[in-house]
């Protein structure tokens, strides 16, 4: 017989559901939080970035052992390499002009 209770929130859960948010509330919670306040939603930005370039860091490791045919290469040697690299592509005049346009659009709350 079908439910009668219109509001859905008074339904009973199933078991399965139950049993899902025991499990997901047992996790460590290491993904998406929510931020409060400024200097924590720049931290969590900030921390995004590094994850984000430590993977491109690792990538950029594996390209350079390929093309020195090694089959290893630690972080610092990486981050090494990346620097020399960082450093020739390095523009002066247009990064005094984007930090300072980046500086903006987060100020913005554009970014």
């Amino acid at each position: 017989m079908p439910n009668s209770d219109s509001n859905s929130s008074r339904w009973p859960l199933h078991p399965l559901w139950k049993d899902l948010q025991e499990q997901i509330s047992k996790l460590e919670h290491s993904g998406i939080s929510r931020i409060y306040g400024k200097n924590l939603a720049l931290e969590e930005r900030e921390m995004r970035i590094g994850i984000s370039m430590l993977g491109y860091l690792k990538r950029y490791a594996a390209i350079r052992c390929i093309q020195e045919g090694r089959d290893y290469m630690n972080v610092v040697e990486a981050l090494r390499k990346m620097q020399e690299l960082l450093l020739r592509v390095h523009e002066p005049f247009t990064w005094k002009i984007d930090v300072k346009r980046r500086i903006k659009e987060i100020e913005l709350g554009e970014w």
